[in-house]
């Protein structure tokens, strides 16, 4: 039964979503959401045919090959904490990542 509670209620909710919002309503039934992305849904099979993947790259490259000086060749670091002022050199990249 509609009552004037349910209207008010009803009322209150449509005000606050904003006009224009994005809604489940308004989603393409194909759109990637949080729900149908998987742990791992990166994957080989949807990389671009020439990407950059690690099979491609070698650590044996002396980067002087590339033309490059030493301060220019930046290193990336991965951990699970704050990286410690003692870690790399300014401008290298620390990606910080939840096990």
């Amino acid at each position: 039964m509609v009552t004037t509670e349910k209207l008010a209620a009803l009322s209150v909710l449509a005000t606050h979503i904003a006009q224009g919002a994005v809604t489940t309503q308004k989603i393409a039934p194909g759109a990637v959401t949080a729900e149908k992305i998987a742990a791992g849904a990166i994957i080989t099979a949807l990389l671009a045919p020439n990407a950059v993947t690690a099979e491609k790259l070698a650590n044996d490259i002396p980067y002087t090959k590339f033309g490059l000086a030493a301060d220019q060749v930046r290193h990336v670091y991965a951990g699970t904490t704050e990286p410690g002022a003692e870690l790399g050199s300014d401008g290298d990249i620390y990606l910080m990542y939840s096990e």
